[in-house]
């Protein structure tokens, strides 16, 4: 019976704060205002970020991998990526979510990688930020870069594609004492 009451209580709260939401303090209905121009960004061109749109898999050191890339909507295209190890049952190695957004300051590519169990990665409190490189990318090529120094380990991520692969080249920045790590490169086949 507690359960139910409660349940009940959260159910009016909400009502409540979504009524208030809805109204001013005068129980009018308000409605919201334009964004000013300094809010707006304008959409995301599609002929420069349409390349990314669909399923794309493939195999890297035996192990599968997959990356699936929305449309684009306003000023955002919202990517995942699974990678998983095929000797263990293609058990989850990590999961990224993926986001292209046009900013007020250019176009930036983040990315937050997450655990099997989608645990966020404790490494990476942010998602590093990468500044899309309009004079290295073309219609078939989108450079983005760590412009900002994040300190999360990454230099670049290059997409290229013929419409039929995408092959992504991930760069890390160099560390004092240690030795330059490899890039990381997926050719990944259009799924249809």
């Amino acid at each position: 019976m507690k359960s139910v009451l409660s349940l009940v209580s959260l159910v009016a709260l909400t009502g409540t704060l979504a009524g208030a939401l809805a109204l001013g303090d005068d129980g009018k209905k308000e409605t919201a205002a334009a964004p000013s121009a300094e809010e707006t960004v304008g959409s995301l061109d599609p002929s420069a970020f349409g390349m990314f749109e669909g399923r794309w898999e493939g195999m890297v050191n035996g192990n599968h991998v997959e990356e699936h890339w929305s449309a684009a909507r306003g000023p955002s295209i919202i990517g995942m990526f699974r990678w998983c190890n095929s000797a263990k049952g293609d058990a989850p190695l990590v999961f990224e979510l993926l986001s292209i957004t046009k900013e007020a300051d250019g176009v930036s590519l983040r990315v937050k990688h997450f655990s099997s169990a989608l645990e966020a990665w404790k490494s990476e409190p942010a998602p590093p930020r990468l500044f899309y490189n309009e004079k290295e990318s073309a219609r078939t090529v989108a450079l983005f870069e760590d412009k900002e120094g994040s300190g999360l380990g990454l230099k670049s991520c290059r997409y290229e594609t013929d419409g039929e692969t995408l092959t992504i080249v991930v760069s890390f920045a160099e560390k004092k004492d240690e030795a330059p790590r490899e890039a990381l490169k997926f050719e990944l086949k259009k799924v249809k």
